[in-house]
């Protein structure tokens, strides 16, 4: 299959999560027996919504490519221009395939968090936002927090910068990837499906 945008971000998230567990074995950073402190962990939920992002438009892209008509054309410009991954991700499968995402679940719900964490890097304002007790939370309860809010100089984002969250992060975007496609199992156009499950390849999660 050709090489996509999203699947080069996927790997480049690979890459950072690689770094985080390089960092465990270093003596360097912070470490439990199975979990170490490692800034890399930003990266690693940086692409891993810019890979939801960019799939998310390939499958735009792929729709209209292959039924090349107004409609196909109108969700391609409509949908892109979404800014919110969230909103995107919600209305994609419903405006192409009558689908709807169960957003009282994983892998919604984890992508939900997963968005707001990477808000919170991108937009960094020094001090917790509305979301970030609900992301402790839902990350404590997922046994991938480390330490405690400024031991590692990062302020409230410090327990979710670690190899365990990064790996969360990054299986995050594979699920929501997967489940998407999924839902795109009544797709009628051959060559869409196609392309649909050579995409789902690309999002293999870390074991």
């Amino acid at each position: 299959m050709p090489a996509t945008i999203s699947g080069t971000l996927l790997s480049q998230a690979r890459a950072a999560y690689n770094k985080c567990i390089a960092e465990g074995t270093s003596g360097q950073v912070f470490a439990t027996q199975d979990n170490n402190y490692s800034a890399y962990a930003m990266s690693v939920y940086v692409l891993s919504v810019a890979t939801s992002e960019a799939f998310m438009n390939e499958v735009l892209f792929l729709n209209h490519h292959w039924k090349h008509d107004a409609k196909s054309r109108a969700l391609l410009e409509e949908i892109t221009e979404i800014e919110s991954p969230l909103q995107k991700c919600s209305e994609l499968p419903v405006k192409l395939w009558g689908k709807e995402l169960d957003k009282s679940r994983p892998p919604y719900q984890d992508f939900y968090h997963l968005v707001k964490i990477r808000n919170e890097i991108t937009h960094y304002r020094m001090e917790p936002s509305k979301f970030t007790k609900d992301y402790l939370q839902y990350l404590g309860d997922r046994k991938v927090l480390l330490g405690t809010p400024g031991q590692f100089g990062f302020g409230h984002l410090d327990p979710v910068l670690n190899t365990k969250a990064a790996k969360w992060a990054y299986n995050t975007a594979c699920c929501i990837a997967r489940e998407l496609i999924e839902l795109a199992q009544g797709e009628t156009k051959p060559f869409i499906k196609e392309n649909l499950n050579d995409l789902a390849a690309n999002f293999q999660k870390i074991p």
